[in-house]
């Protein structure tokens, strides 16, 4: 249940901020993380997991901003719910940067990383399947590193035309 009211208010937040820009049609991405990720920290009730956000300042459409949104949230959740050590520290940082018209983000965590046999495409995690929609609804791509924590690169056209 918890997850679902995070996936709303992250949806809700992109209007607000939306509403609050000067161009209705575009999104500061790198701020908006920024916005998302510490109402998800405030949400956590110990302080044992940092985060950073940190790249390029893009812009990004609403049609993009939403499900490239819900991506990263997902990440960052998962993360949280199973990088760490229940009483253990952690980092989880997210980096925005684009080229060619092409926006790259990468969620990357120090913890555990993923299990020996974890294959995504045979994953029943309703949160990696809903990442693998999401990315396919961008036209994106996803590589997956699993040294030192777990690595997420997401890479998907800047607008959704």
């Amino acid at each position: 249940m918890e997850t679902a009211k995070n996936r709303i208010q992250s949806i809700s937040i992109i209007h607000k901020h939306l509403y609050e820009s000067e161009d209705l049609s575009q999104i500061d991405f790198k701020k908006y993380l920024k916005t998302i990720i510490t109402i998800f920290n405030s949400s956590l009730t110990e302080n044992r997991i940092k985060t950073d956000v940190s790249g390029e300042n893009i812009l990004l459409d609403i049609n993009t901003a939403v499900p490239a949104s819900l991506i990263i949230h997902e990440l960052v959740a998962n993360s949280i719910k199973h990088a760490f050590k229940p009483k253990g520290n952690g980092k989880i940082s997210v980096k925005v940067k684009s080229k060619n018209s092409v926006a790259e983000v990468v969620v990357k965590d120090d913890g555990k990383g993923l299990p020996r046999n974890f294959n995504i495409s045979k994953t029943t995690s309703l949160g990696m399947n809903l990442v693998l929609n999401l990315i396919s609804q961008l036209r994106g791509s996803l590589e997956i590193e699993n040294k030192k924590g777990t690595t997420f690169k997401i890479k998907f056209p800047l607008t959704s035309e």
